[in-house]
């Protein structure tokens, strides 16, 4: 079963951007499916041992186990923006005409827009004018901040920044395979909404209420997830980390380094995760691609002997009609 979720933020999040460079402040104006999938896990081990029915509710190792099985109990996108009815994915990275042509510079699709490409419906995207959702749907802000040194109080400003949205959010999909585990994931969910994405959220950044709705059935939704006739490619609505198997299977594709500081409630240090780099969300692929969550966890980690730091790279892929 299928669910959109929409994150409304109450006021405003800051998510780091992979392309960030020393000293200078870059924002993303999306949520990478890696680290929804952290952000859940983080809340879903302070979850009791059964639900509110009596359920039983799947430890960390036993769910991580079935993310490594040929079907896993969920999968997630990342977190787009949307508003009100209006809905952004990834634009494919093609390489047809219709891509170096009219979808050049074009980062986002609007879901019916994306579904036109889907269908392979090129003649109505062939003179589109596409708007920039980032300047209709959010507005960035910058703070001044000031760190003071423990030892000598030397005082060091800094500025940290971040987005609101207007009259929208962020959105992202999971898929669940079954059941059971749809408790435990919106339980997570609502914890993390608490809890917030991103930084500065001492100071009240990243909070957000949401609201979920099923779309197996849906009437603009579901037609996304439907098969095809004829020859396809698979657009990746998350980003994913292929077996090596499945490499050879990109068609056009950017790559993400993702990198970071191991967030948890248990481990009394802060260490850098290992990094690793990714297939971009909007990579294009010749079949349906798995993926694979891997072990990041630094030397240290396991020389101590604590618990597993694992990145998510399952893809969640939707079919693009190969039209030429």
């Amino acid at each position: 079963m299928r669910y959109l979720v929409k994150l409304r933020f109450k006021r405003g999040v800051h998510i780091g951007s992979d392309m960030a460079t020393p000293g200078s402040e870059s924002i993303a104006t999306m949520i990478h499916s890696d680290t929804i999938f952290s952000a859940i896990i983080n809340q879903w081990v302070r979850l009791p041992n059964k639900g509110s029915n009596g359920e039983n509710i799947s430890s960390i190792e036993k769910l991580i186990e079935g993310f490594k099985n040929s079907l896993p109990p969920f999968l997630l996108s990342s977190a787009f923006l949307f508003k009100e009815e209006d809905y952004y994915l990834p634009a494919p990275i093609g390489t047809s005409q219709l891509f170096f042509k009219t979808l050049k510079d074009v980062s986002f699709l609007e879901l019916d827009d994306f579904l036109y490409l889907a269908n392979g419906d090129y003649e109505k995207l062939q003179d589109k004018i596409f708007d920039n959702p980032e300047e209709s749907t959010l507005t960035s802000f910058t703070n001044p901040r000031v760190t003071l040194d423990r030892i000598t109080n030397t005082s060091t400003p800094y500025s940290s920044g971040g987005i609101t949205f207007k009259q929208g959010g962020l959105y992202f999909i999971v898929d669940f395979s079954d059941d059971t585990f749809l408790f435990p994931f919106f339980a997570s969910l609502e914890l993390l909404s608490y809890a917030g994405f991103g930084g500065d959220r001492s100071v009240g950044y990243g909070a957000f209420t949401f609201e979920k709705e099923p779309i197996d059935t849906h009437l603009r939704w579901s037609p996304i997830f439907q098969k095809k006739e004829g020859p396809v490619s698979y657009c990746s609505l998350s980003l994913c980390l292929p077996h090596k198997i499945e490499e050879n299977k990109a068609l056009s594709y950017k790559m993400v380094p993702r990198k970071g500081w191991i967030y948890s409630s248990s481990i009394p240090i802060q260490l850098k995760r290992r990094e690793c780099t990714m297939f971009s969300e909007g990579s294009l692929f010749s079949e349906l691609i798995k993926g694979q969550i891997v072990d990041v966890s630094p030397e240290e980690f396991k020389e101590k002997e604590f618990h597993p730091v694992y990145r998510y790279g399952l893809g969640m892929m939707v079919a693009i009609a190969n039209k030429d």
